[in-house]
């Protein structure tokens, strides 16, 4: 049996002038461990199948178990590969995660520091500006405080020996280094705050109704003032009149000490002699009655109009024409008639000069008036 085998394997070595391999017929046979043991090892590892053990396999089944172990061997190779290729991943997979939050909590931590860093300078840059601003307000308060112990309350400046009273006709505010004259020749008392304690001096409206005045005849009596031209007009304080006859009379005198005429006027009606007679009106006449003796009233004849002034505002205006504006548009001096002492008038120094008997008349008169009362 051996024996045809082998020479139907070294027949077809053998055989001469052929160019196809020749394949050997399939031979179905069952050999043993023994019967393989005896053929070389170049025939049975390449041309013939055998069993791993003595019992006859089926008819018609060869095994090749070759192919199979080395199928088996493949795939265990390739499930092996990918059980560890997919671990090798995972591990990857795993690695880059920790790795990557590993970065990111050490970056947070570098920005955190760096943020902190960042506070503490901005906050120590803060603490010195503060520092800084505080110091130069400190210097700056220090000298205020200096400056403020050289300056006086109002009414009163600062000397080389320490605060003193403004003198007469000047005032000074709050802080103010010098004191200040009033302005157009208006007077104030000792120790004025502001230029609305500035005001004309106050002389009484002595009654020109005595001898020594000529029973208001005395040109020396008078007060010289061009009211044609003036927008001052004479201011006067007196007790409101509320019976028709009692009248505030001013008499209007030319420049040669000729009278000619008289203003008079009360709650009850205003009059002009020879050319205005009329009743007050009724606005006129409640801040007459309201004002007193304390607000004072205004007479003026300031380009021919006659007019009556309270707080500023013109409450009464009567424009003169004719012979009435010829006639009073020559007024030059005034003097007053039955008049108390009570009552005053506002004497501006730079449009009025006083008559030399004025002063020295006013004594007299008001013996006179508190004699007749």
């Amino acid at each position: 049996m051996l024996f045809f085998i082998w020479s139907v394997i070294s027949l077809s070595l053998l055989l001469p002038g052929t160019t196809e391999e020749y394949t050997p017929p399939t031979i179905l046979t069952t050999l043993t461990h023994a019967d393989i043991e005896h053929l070389p090892s170049s025939t049975y590892s390449t041309s013939f199948t055998y069993a791993h053990t003595s019992t006859p396999l089926p008819d018609n089944v060869i095994l090749d178990e070759t192919e199979d172990d080395e199928e088996d061997v493949s795939e265990v190779d390739q499930e092996g590969e990918t059980e560890e290729g997919e671990e090798d991943i995972d591990d990857l997979s795993k690695k880059a995660k920790k790795k990557a939050m590993k970065d990111k909590k050490k970056k947070g931590k570098k920005e955190k520091k760096e943020r902190k860093k960042k506070d503490k300078g901005e906050k120590e840059n803060g603490t010195k500006k503060e520092k800084k601003k505080s110091k130069k307000k400190g210097k700056k308060n220090k000298g205020k405080g200096k400056k403020d112990a050289n300056l006086c309350k109002a009414g009163s400046f600062s000397t080389k020996k320490g605060c003193e009273q403004c003198s007469e006709n000047t005032f000074s505010g709050n802080e103010d280094s010098a004191c200040t004259p009033c302005p157009n020749g208006l007077v104030s008392a000792v120790g004025s705050t502001s230029e609305d304690d500035c005001s004309y001096d106050q002389y009484p409206t002595c009654n020109c109704w005595t001898a020594e005045c000529g029973y208001c005849s005395s040109i020396d009596c008078t007060v010289k003032q061009d009211l044609f031209n003036s927008n001052n007009g004479i201011e006067v304080h007196s007790t409101p009149g509320r019976r028709r006859k009692e009248l505030d009379t001013v008499i209007l005198y030319n420049e040669e000490g000729e009278q000619l005429g008289q203003f008079q006027w009360n709650v009850k009606g205003i009059y002009l002699s020879g050319c205005v007679r009329c009743q007050t009106p009724p606005a006129l006449k409640e801040a007459r009655i309201k004002g007193g003796l304390e607000e004072p009233w205004t007479f003026s004849l300031a380009g021919g109009v006659v007019q009556i002034r309270m707080g500023g505002e013109v409450m009464y205006t009567n424009p003169l024409k004719g012979e009435c504006f010829d006639r009073y548009v020559k007024v030059n001096r005034f003097a007053f008639y039955k008049m108390t002492c009570g009552n005053s008038f506002s004497f501006i120094p730079n449009e009025m000069v006083a008559g030399e008997q004025v002063s020295s008349n006013c004594p007299v008169a008001c013996l006179l008036n508190q004699s007749l009362s």
